[in-house]
């Protein structure tokens, strides 16, 4: 994740968008993101920056420790960059060197052969020192905007190791005055005795670029090592600030599913509460049932009584009716016997009075068979009636069943959605705990 990427992301709250300021206001600070500036106020720039320097004492710091925080110092007028300083000092370097092969020109003009030598001399001490170098101000730019991903970065050490080139620049100038001067006032000197001096100067020239190439190449391997320890430290703290936004974003995720895990808890248990109202009613109303069914039994065995009295009483309906069509023809014949003995008046006394006891024990008989018949008949009446009332009764306690089997459904479609519920909130506590385990705090701080 790039610094871009980083920036880019959504502020989650005011604490996150707090610190990317900080964070980006620390890093303008640093000079990681300077404003693009002309090309003749960075010249400007570092001819300033090499005008004062020249008074500051010329050694070499090599230290590899490098402080984050002083990697990339703005300069006073918070416009100037590390970059137009290189550019500045370097076109200086290029000037001196300039100057340093017309002076060697010149003299060698004076000097015949031997200067031509000197010139050659110098030629080949200061190309082979400059090699490993970039050759202008550009290139050295690019290789400095190559290692670090487009951002200007310099250290300590690039500027102690700039100004001992720009001291040494110094020097060489003072020593070129001295030498003019000299001239000027031996010209009366032989020309053996200016080109030895010369030589000598030269020589002087050679040792000290000499040196100068070693001191450059240290400083300039130790300014590559910062640069590289500062793009390092401006990586991690990219990284770190998008593991933090990441972070911040995940917490808001994860609140957005604690809010509905919540929401859904308090649906969970309303439902729960409810499942539990009905399964009140529905064990209330499986105790009425029960009750309703064992009444029923009883009244169902009450119907077989009655219905087994009614068949037993048709029996002896029929038996009786049977017995009184008996009787009826035994009185029709009775009666045709009397008609008989009424013609036969001629029989004696006794026998009239037997067949008048006879006909008046029959008709008692009949009078008693008939009553018991109109006691079976009203017996029979109110147990069809009993029958009946038992049929709407039961018929009542089948529909009170119905209602009861219909409330029992609603209760197990209740519990299929409880349950149904508590696989959801198991899934979801589980999911919970997965994303809580991926959010390794631990790990993204350290």
């Amino acid at each position: 994740m790039d610094l871009t990427t980083a920036a880019s992301m959504p502020v989650l709250d005011t604490d996150l968008e707090r610190l990317l300021q900080e964070q980006r206001r620390k890093l303008s600070a640093l000079g990681i993101f300077p404003p693009a500036r002309h090309t003749s106020e960075a010249h400007s720039a570092g001819r300033e920056t090499v005008g004062q320097s020249t008074h500051q004492p010329s050694t070499i710091t090599t230290s590899k420790k490098v402080d984050p925080a002083g990697l990339f110092p703005s300069s006073s007028d918070g416009r100037r960059s590390a970059g137009d300083a290189v550019t500045g000092r370097l076109d200086r370097l290029a000037q001196t060197e300039e100057r340093i092969a017309r002076l060697l020109g010149v003299e060698g003009g004076d000097g015949g052969a031997g200067s031509t030598s000197s010139q050659l001399d110098y030629q080949a001490l200061l190309r082979p020192a400059m090699a490993d170098m970039p050759h202008t101000a550009a290139d050295l730019l690019n290789r400095i905007r190559q290692k670090s991903m487009g951002q200007n970065a310099v250290s300590d050490s690039v500027k102690q190791s700039q100004f001992n080139i720009v001291h040494a620049n110094t020097q060489l100038s003072r020593r070129k005055t001295v030498v003019e001067s000299g001239w000027k006032k031996s010209a009366s000197v032989t020309k053996s005795e200016s080109q030895l001096n010369t030589k000598k100067a030269a020589g002087k020239i050679r040792d000290r670029l000499r040196t100068l190439k070693s001191e450059v190449s240290a400083n300039l391997i130790t300014a590559g090592k910062s640069c590289e320890d500062a793009l390092s430290y401006v990586d991690i703290t990219a990284k770190t600030l998008g593991q933090e936004a990441t972070l911040q974003m995940m917490k808001g995720k994860l609140t957005a599913k604690e809010g509905e895990l919540s929401s859904i808890c308090q649906t969970a248990s309303k439902n729960q509460q409810l499942a539990q109202k009905k399964a009140a009613e529905v064990r209330q109303m499986e105790e009425e049932h029960r009750q309703l069914k064992a009444k029923q039994m009883e009244q169902e065995k009450k119907l077989r009584a009655c219905r087994k009295q009614l068949e037993e009483a048709r029996r002896t309906c029929e038996v009786l009716t049977a017995e009184v069509e008996r009787l009826s023809a035994e009185l029709k014949g009775r009666r045709k016997g009397q008609v008989d003995v009424a013609k036969k008046r001629a029989m004696p006394q006794i026998s009239a009075a037997r067949w008048a006891a006879a006909n008046d024990k029959a008709l008692k008989e009949l009078l008693t068979l008939k009553e018991q018949n109109k006691a079976l008949r009203d017996s029979g009446q109110k147990l069809q009636k009993d029958v009946k009332n038992q049929g709407k009764r039961h018929e009542g306690n089948l529909t009170n069943f119905l209602t009861v089997v219909k409330k029992q459904q609603a209760l197990m479609t209740c519990r299929a959605r409880q349950r149904h519920l508590c696989g959801q909130m198991q899934l979801l506590k589980t999911a919970d705990e997965q994303f809580r385990q991926l959010l390794d705090v631990t790990s993204i701080t350290s």
